[in-house]
């Protein structure tokens, strides 16, 4: 794996927050325009859909019956939502901005499943998921990739080893590793999230959770060719 998240992802597929052109999507939808929301969305799905599928685990999904594009759908409606009113000050920050409004849904999913063990008599399904109603959230509409097939279930079921590594680590490990790699965080912000004194002692907890999780992969990898 890459030493420096900057340049490449952990699997080495292309990272949005590179691409210059998503900030001028990003003005352009808060000016309005639907197809450039569209487009944004688009680059940022699949990025995204990993965070929030590391970030709910298992158990939203058998407690609640959420999938991760259940909760990416519910992200991009409120980021649709509160995009006029939102400073993005490069193509990084929209992934950033994202990933944190996932966060709070993942809360709020959270939340109510936890009301709902305290009352076992509600049945309602969370407003804006797609689970149980036959609907699905309006908006964005995900136009088909143009790689290969093979070339995408490749990269597919690499990316799904290494999500499913992700679940494996300790909680520090795995969310360091989520604000660079996945979110592409500044190291200023990740100490600040992580609660870090300084920048080194967050890359030093990146070092170190890099190295546990390439540990994890190739163990995986390894039963994988057996």
């Amino acid at each position: 794996m890459s030493a420096d998240p900057l340049y490449e992802s952990l699997d080495g597929s292309p990272r949005p927050e590179r691409d210059e052109d998503a900030l001028e999507l990003a003005k352009r939808a808060q000016e309005g325009d639907e197809d450039a929301l569209n487009k944004l969305f688009e680059r940022y799905q699949e990025p995204l859909r990993r965070i929030v599928r590391i970030r709910m685990g298992g158990h939203l999904r058998r407690a609640g019956g959420f999938e991760s594009m259940d909760m990416v759908q519910r992200t991009f409606a409120k980021a649709h939502a509160k995009l006029s009113t939102v400073e993005l000050r490069d193509p990084r920050s929209i992934l950033n901005w994202l990933a944190r409004i996932a966060e709070r849904q993942i809360h709020d999913a959270n939340d109510y499943i936890s009301a709902e063990k305290r009352d076992w008599r509600r049945t309602a399904p969370l407003q804006g998921s797609s689970s149980g109603t036959g609907e699905s959230t309006p908006g964005f509409q995900p136009e088909a990739m143009d790689t290969l097939p093979e070339q995408r279930a490749l990269r597919n079921e690499l990316q799904a080893t290494i999500d499913d590594s992700m679940l494996e680590l300790k909680d520090d490990h795995r969310e360091v590793i989520l604000l660079r790699d996945y979110a592409g965080l500044e190291w200023v912000e990740i100490a600040e999230q992580l609660g870090k004194d300084n920048v080194h002692a967050a890359q030093e907890l990146h070092r170190r959770a890099r190295i546990r999780l390439a540990r994890t992969l190739s163990t995986r990898l390894g039963n994988m060719e057996q």
